[in-house]
């Protein structure tokens, strides 16, 4: 008897915590939070009463954001939203509604900043209009910032949507209201995506390795984690990919990376990917510039980088896991203008092979674990400014001290 009334006494206790929890509820948010407070054994009305396609034509006219927030109303809403079909409805809604002049506030759109341009200005100048999918991305949009926290379903709807003849871009404003404004091309068909120290979080969408037409990628000083997708390898058309300074860990350097043979800039720098360096990289023939600096690399620097023959600029540093000799091939990167392998654990010692390489300017072979006797050829290079063998065991040439006075050297 005592123990059925205790029962009873925790049931009105917890019964009486749930109503004043549903009391505390705001009225604008009421629906939704006492949907989430619900027992999830206790089927909603919702999910017992509404049709699918009510719930979807009615979420449709909400933001993104807003729609994604109602997933956790329950699984069944949940479900409605991440259909396909209700992605591209609710983006075609959205994306009118931006290019009818009536651009979302902050108060319905809190997880974008409300300093984001949505256009290029009314009246640009002829260089812009000359070269609109140049500016096209320079701002991205609200929409734009918010496809990275999207799931999978939003993110390849909006980059379908937004290019379908029925539908127009964010950025593309109504040619009816004001024929002066600039109509920009659409996400798909964009070339270059500046999207540098814009604040973005999450990862990096897979849908990203959608856009064919890409020739310029910079991701650089945002706050994205997790690992680089391979799906980045799928962009073919690529010239630039700075992914620099985010927080990925882990998954190394994509072996796909091998399929951008258009790339001439590469920077992967201060990102804790580990792994080694993929052979692959060896087929990147028209590379110019390669930065692999504070990436957590272990095991060797391959051999095969040395088909690089169009690089100027190896930056490999800060990567106390990367072990092994200088390969004395690099001599074949002929155009190489500037060489830093410093703050590694390099053993052996400084190929003579180096001093083959006529249009080096500065070699920073600082802080490794070189030995032996620096060749004098690299020492007299015709255009060599500045050398850097500090940190290690090697010794000086009796030809040193007659080697050019202007050559800036550290060896202690």
């Amino acid at each position: 008897m005592r123990h059925s009334r205790d029962c009873t006494r925790l049931k009105r206790s917890a019964d009486t915590a749930m109503q004043r929890d549903l009391r505390d509820v705001d009225e604008a948010e009421g629906p939704a939070k006492r949907a989430c407070l619900r027992s999830p054994t206790q089927p909603s009305f919702i999910q017992t009463q509404t049709p699918v396609e009510v719930i979807q034509r009615i979420f449709a006219l909400l933001h993104p954001n807003e729609a994604i927030r109602m997933r956790r109303l329950c699984s069944f809403v949940n479900k409605c939203i991440l259909d396909r079909h209700f992605a591209v409805r609710n983006l075609n809604h959205s994306i009118a509604t931006l290019n009818s002049n009536t651009p979302f506030s902050t108060a319905n759109n809190s997880s974008c900043q409300s300093a984001v341009v949505t256009s290029i200005p009314t009246k640009p100048n002829k260089y812009m209009l000359r070269n609109a999918k140049r500016f096209a991305k320079a701002f991205p949009t609200p929409l734009d910032r918010s496809w990275f926290l999207w799931p999978d379903s939003f993110q390849q709807a909006y980059l379908h949507a937004s290019a379908t003849p029925n539908s127009s871009h964010p950025n593309q404003s109504s040619k009816s209201n004001n024929s002066s404004v600039q109509t920009l091309p659409p996400l798909s068909e964009t070339h270059r995506l500046p999207w540098a120290a814009r604040n973005l979080t999450g990862i990096i969408p897979r849908a990203l390795g959608c856009l064919q037409k890409l020739t310029y990628l910079n991701l650089s000083g945002n706050h994205l984690h997790g690992t680089i997708p391979s799906d980045l390898g799928n962009l073919t058309s690529l010239i630039e990919l700075d992914l620099s300074s985010n927080a990925f860990t882990g998954g190394g350097i994509p072996k796909e990376f091998g399929n951008l043979t258009r790339l001439r800039r590469l920077n992967l720098s201060n990102n804790a990917l580990g792994g080694s360096i993929p052979v692959e990289l060896s087929r990147l023939e028209n590379l110019e510039i390669l930065y692999l600096v504070c990436v957590g690399l272990s095991g060797e620097i391959p051999s095969e980088l040395s088909r690089l023959t169009k690089l100027k600029e190896m930056h490999i540093s800060c990567n106390r896991g990367l072990r092994g000799v200088i390969p004395p091939d690099l001599w074949k990167c002929t155009q190489l203008e500037i060489l830093c392998l410093s703050g590694n654990a390099l053993t052996g010692c400084v190929p003579r092979e180096l001093s083959r390489l006529e249009k080096l300017k500065v070699c920073d072979l600082g802080m490794n674990r070189l030995v032996g006797v620096v060749p004098v050829e690299v020492v007299q290079l015709p255009v060599l400014r500045e050398l850097k063998l500090g940190g290690n065991l090697l010794v000086q040439p009796d030809e040193f001290v007659d080697a050019r006075k202007e050559l800036q050297r550290v060896l202690k």
